[in-house]
């Protein structure tokens, strides 16, 4: 009876463990990446990249490049919630910070603007609004305008789209450690 009570125990405890257990989504804890240079590529994704020039004669890189509409082609299988990249060996030019207008460094989707965060004068990263991200098939495009003309020749990039891992949270790992624990135990004791 007291064997049969404990077992019935253990299985409640574990079961009710494993049922608590969560995982929470942890943002930027994947990625893919891809780089390029010259005046026009494609991502990992066959999304097509460009170089051009502004009204006003200034460099822009942009997918699928300014004035060309709108990409659809994200695949990532993981819904994207932001986008960085870093520009090298372009000069002496810095991302132009105005991000209002058609020929302003923007991130797009679905006619929803990404927030921009300068990190230096060569680097942005776009952050999703909360509860946006980037999924398989969205319509989006991508501009970073600099200061200045740019030689696209000698430019080059290294870009990311980095997603939300789904990673058990350490409380519900710990919690399942001790539902184990307490089995093994009463098993020992059987």
């Amino acid at each position: 009876m007291w064997k049969h009570l404990c077992s019935t125990a253990a299985a409640i405890g574990f079961l009710t463990v494993v049922g608590a257990a969560k995982a929470s989504p942890v943002p930027g804890s994947g990625f893919v990446g891809f780089a390029g240079n010259g005046d026009s590529g494609v991502d990992n994704y066959n999304n097509p990249w460009s170089w051009g020039v502004t009204t006003a004669g200034n460099g822009v890189w942009g997918i699928p490049g300014l004035g060309l509409g709108t990409s659809d082609q994200y695949d990532g299988g993981v819904p994207a919630t932001d986008f960085e990249i870093s520009f090298l060996h372009y000069g002496s030019q810095a991302i132009d910070q105005t991000t209002i207008g058609f020929e302003a460094t923007r991130f797009v989707v679905d006619g929803v603007a990404w927030t921009p965060v300068f990190v230096s004068s060569s680097q942005v990263s776009f952050l999703a609004p909360s509860g946006s991200t980037l999924n398989f098939g969205d319509d989006f495009f991508v501009n970073v305008v600099f200061d200045a003309p740019i030689d696209s020749s000698t430019a080059s990039f290294l870009a990311v789209y980095s997603f939300e891992e789904t990673i058990p949270e350490p409380a519900a790992i710990a919690v399942l450690g001790v539902g184990l624990l307490g089995l093994g135990l009463v098993r020992r004791r059987a």
